[in-house]
């Protein structure tokens, strides 16, 4: 998806940046990724990865406020 060559030489602060094409093209697979749909087992039907790093954020939180052990999202295979 992406070569060392998409990417800049560190710059005078040490960083290092995807050059506007190589980042076109990661956010496009980015994107296509995340609207995908897995089954997530907090809802019983399948929801998009976006929505399922939501619902396992409102996981954490729920653990953090009600001293509740996580459960961790795992995706079947």
């Amino acid at each position: 998806m992406v070569r060392p060559t998409d990417f800049t030489y560190p710059n005078a602060e040490g960083g290092v940046y995807l050059e506007t094409a190589a980042r076109r093209v990661f956010l496009k697979y980015f994107e296509d990724r995340i609207t995908e749909e897995v089954a997530h087992p907090a809802v019983q039907q399948s929801v998009s990865y976006r929505r399922a790093i939501q619902l396992q954020i409102q996981r954490y939180k729920a653990c953090l406020h009600n001293s509740k052990p996580y459960e961790p999202f795992s995706r079947a295979t």
